[in-house]
């Protein structure tokens, strides 16, 4: 069987009580895409673990899509442009995909839905990575930590272009089915080096990058940011002994790395966390795995 045959999407149901709605699972984890009504074309897809009700739960971190104030980006990071959506009369509904398995593939799951929606419709679900309607300001997150530092802020009508208002980007053209080669997923990727070679990369290099263990022809890792940063961020959790991913990349003399860092996108995090999100699915389509050390880190 295909990890495609896992994405088993349920019927439509209206997202305002959604939450208590006994056809969609209580304490099951899984999937979940939210459109507007009739549409071919998506708002959000998320995922969402057992604990707290599961999927079911999960729709009351939505509920404030449908009071007078626009939300926080807590306890839902989509609930501000749904709120927008359900603002202007648009009549909401979700369907959700059940998943009994571990953390790591659930996310690996959505990676997978969102990379095949990205195909089909060459553009992502309007409200994944960070994106909010144009006209519209996202707000903080609602933490006590924002609070004690008074940078808790609501969301508004706004006239500025923002960088949640940027387009994404399609989809690379290539599909090449060897996550190691050069030309993977439509990318110019580097030679694969050492970490030794961290210290030679520029401080200000951004872009993707991806880590393997010499002579594997699978990734443990694949990433998005400034990269020695980041590269040096995961090396540090060696040091850790209680670290997940500490533990897959303590033998750091055998790990190699490979990255790409030109193109216009690369100034764009929510573009740059489209193309990652790719890559990841495809590793997983690729070799039916989610890269060893995904998903672990916090």
């Amino acid at each position: 069987m295909s990890v495609v045959d896992l994405l088993t999407w349920g019927p439509w149901y209206p997202l305002n009580g959604a939450s208590r709605n006994e056809a969609i699972p209580h304490q099951v984890g899984g999937l979940y895409r939210i459109r507007k009504v009739g549409s071919s074309t998506l708002s959000y897809i998320g995922q969402t673990g057992p604990s707290s009700r599961g999927l079911r739960g999960r729709m009351s971190n939505l509920l404030g899509v449908y009071k007078d104030i626009m939300p926080y980006r807590d306890p839902h990071t989509a609930a501000p442009a749904l709120w927008v959506q359900s603002q202007m009369g648009e009549k909401l509904e979700v369907s959700v995909c059940s998943l009994d398995v571990s953390p790591q593939w659930r996310k690996g799951m959505e990676a997978l839905a969102i990379f095949l929606y990205r195909q089909a419709h060459r553009m992502s679900p309007d409200f994944n990575f960070g994106r909010m309607p144009t006209g519209y300001k996202m707000p903080s997150g609602n933490n006590s930590k924002l609070k004690a530092l008074g940078k808790l802020t609501r969301g508004q009508k706004t006239e500025e272009r923002l960088s949640c208002h940027i387009n994404g980007i399609s989809p690379m053209s290539s599909l090449d089915d060897n996550v190691t080669s050069s030309t993977w997923c439509g990318h110019k990727w580097s030679p694969w080096f050492d970490f030794s070679r961290i210290d030679n990369l520029s401080e200000a290099s951004t872009g993707l990058y991806r880590i393997k263990s010499v002579n594997d022809h699978e990734l443990l890792y694949i990433g998005e940011g400034k990269i020695k940063s980041r590269l040096k961020a995961h090396i540090n959790k060696v040091n850790r002994p209680q670290d997940p991913q500490g533990r897959i990349f303590v033998h750091r003399d055998r790990l190699q790395l490979s990255w790409v860092n030109e193109g216009d996108w690369r100034g764009h995090k929510h573009q740059r966390l489209e193309l990652e999100n790719d890559l990841i699915a495809a590793h997983i389509l690729e070799t039916r795995s989610v890269p060893r050390a995904q998903f672990l880190g916090k």
